[in-house]
C-alpha cells in the first residue's frame, strides 16, 4: 500500500486547486479577516467581532465645538459551521505507486477526490449563501414573478449599490441557472461588441456588464414568503435604534423571517450625506411571531435611526401608527433569489482545526487568500485501507449588508 504521508502533500495541493476553482463564495466574498483578527480587534473563541466600514457625518462652518464620537460598530461572526468528508481507499485501489505525483494526481483527481472537494465547495456555498441572504434588506423586482431578463434588471441592482456608495470594483451578480439563461437571452438583442456576443454565445455565461462580474450557482437559496401582502404599524415607534415592532391588520395572513418590506412615510437617508432621499427604506424580517388575532411581532433590519447627526442614520422618520407595511415577493409562495453585491458586503472566515496526532495531517489553505481546511490520513489495519478526511470550520456574516441586493426571480 502506498505511503499515506508521501501522498499527503500531493493530495493537499490537488484539493487546494479544486477548491479555488469551484467555491464561489470564496471567490466573491471578503475572506481576508481570518488573518487580520488581531489587527481588527477580534478575539479568540467561537465568535469573533468584525468591524463594519467606518462612517461619519459632515458639519458646516469654520469652528468645531468638538469631535464626533468615534463609534465603531461590529458584527458578530460565529465560527460554528463544521463540514467534513471521509473517504476510504482499500489496498487494491492503492496498489499502484502513488508516490509518483502524476499517478497520485490521476488516481485521487479523476477517481474520487475531485468530486469530494467539489462537494465540500458546494456545501460551503450552500450554507454561506443561505446564511447571509436573510441579512440583506435591499431588493429589486419585488413585484415580479419571472426571472430577470433585461438590461434594466441589471441596472436596478447597480443603482442600489451606487445609492449606498459601494466601490465600483469587486461587484458580483450571482444568478440561478434559469436566471442566467433568461438574462443571457434577454441581452442578446442589445448592442454589444462582436467579441462579447461570441463569448456569451459560446459559454452560455455573461461577460461583464454594467460593472458586474456574472456567476451562476445552483446553491442560491429559495425563500418561502409569508402570505401577508400588507399590514399596518400598530403603535408609533419613537426610540432610536429600535428594530422590533408590532404590526396588525393581518387577518390570518403570515409574516416569515426573510420577508422584505417597506413602511409608508419612512424614507431612506443617504449613506454618506445623511440627506433624506425620495425612495422608501427597505427592510428585512429577521424574526417573526405567529399571527394571533391579526397581529404579529417582527424583528427587522436595518434598525430605525433617524438623526442626521448619527453617522449610521438609516431613515428620515419613525414609523407612525397605522402606516401601511407593504411586503415584497410572491406572497405565500417559494421564490428564487438572485444576489448582487460588493465583495465587502460579506465575510467568509475559516479557522485552522488543530492537529490531533494521526499518521499524517496537512492544511489545505492559502493564508493570503483567506481559506483553510484540514486533510487527515491514517491507515486502518483491520480493514487494510487508508482513510482520508477533509474538514472545514468556518463562519459567514453580512458585515456591510447595505452593499448587497436581492434580485427576485421566478
Amino acid at each position: 500500500m502506498a505511503n499515506i504521508t508521501a501522498n499527503m502533500s500531493v493530495v493537499s495541493k490537488e484539493a487546494q486547486y479544486i477548491f479555488e476553482s469551484t467555491c464561489l463564495t470564496y471567490k466573491t466574498f471578503n475572506t481576508q479577516y481570518d488573518k487580520s483578527y488581531e489587527s481588527y480587534g477580534a478575539a479568540a473563541g467561537d465568535t469573533i467581532n468584525i468591524k463594519q466600514v467606518h462612517r461619519q457625518y459632515v458639519t458646516d462652518g469654520r469652528s468645531a465645538a468638538g469631535t464626533q464620537d468615534d463609534e465603531e460598530r461590529t458584527v458578530a461572526l460565529p465560527r460554528a459551521t463544521w463540514k467534513k468528508i471521509v473517504l476510504g481507499f482499500n489496498a487494491q485501489e492503492l496498489a499502484q505507486d502513488l508516490t509518483k505525483e502524476e499517478n497520485a494526481q490521476k488516481f485521487f483527481g479523476k477517481h474520487r477526490f475531485d468530486s469530494s472537494v467539489q462537494s465540500m465547495s458546494a456545501a460551503i456555498d450552500s450554507t454561506t449563501f443561505a446564511n447571509v441572504e436573510g441579512q440583506v434588506f435591499n431588493y429589486t423586482r419585488g413585484g415580479e414573478t419571472t426571472d430577470p431578463s433585461s438590461y434594466s434588471d441589471i441596472g436596478e441592482a447597480k443603482a442600489v449599490l451606487d445609492n449606498y456608495h459601494a466601490m465600483d470594483m469587486d461587484r458580483s451578480f450571482v444568478l440561478t441557472n434559469n436566471a442566467m439563461v433568461s438574462l443571457n437571452s434577454g441581452l442578446s438583442g442589445l448592442f454589444n461588441s462582436q467579441g462579447k456576443i461570441t463569448e456569451n454565445y459560446n459559454s452560455g455565461e455573461l461577460a461583464p456588464v454594467n460593472g458586474f462580474m456574472f456567476y451562476r450557482s445552483t446553491y442560491l437559496p429559495r425563500h418561502t414568503n409569508g402570505s401577508a401582502e400588507t399590514a399596518q404599524v400598530k403603535t408609533t415607534l419613537s426610540v432610536e435604534g429600535v428594530s422590533q415592532m408590532v404590526i396588525d391588520n393581518l387577518g390570518t395572513d403570515t409574516v416569515l423571517a426573510g420577508d422584505r418590506f417597506t413602511i409608508a412615510g419612512v424614507y431612506r437617508r443617504d449613506y454618506v450625506s445623511k440627506e433624506a432621499q425620495g425612495d422608501l427604506q427597505q427592510f428585512v424580517v429577521t424574526a417573526a411571531t405567529a399571527t394571533v388575532a391579526g397581529e404579529a411581532t417582527i424583528d427587522f433590519s436595518p434598525a430605525i435611526e433617524t438623526l442626521a447627526t448619527n453617522a449610521y442614520a438609516s431613515v428620515d422618520s419613525f414609523p407612525q401608527a397605522t402606516a401601511v407595511v407593504t411586503f415584497a415577493g410572491q406572497r405565500g409562495s417559494a421564490q428564487s433569489l438572485n444576489m448582487a453585491y460588493h465583495k465587502d458586503a460579506f465575510v467568509l472566515a475559516f479557522v485552522d482545526l488543530p492537529k490531533i496526532g494521526v499518521t499524517s495531517e496537512a492544511y489545505v489553505r492559502d493564508p493570503d487568500a483567506g481559506y483553510s481546511m484540514k486533510l487527515s490520513g491514517q491507515g486502518d489495519i483491520l480493514e487494510l485501507k487508508s482513510v482520508f478526511r477533509l474538514d472545514a470550520l468556518f463562519g459567514s456574516v453580512a458585515v456591510n449588508p447595505w452593499w448587497a441586493v436581492i434580485v427576485y426571480g421566478a
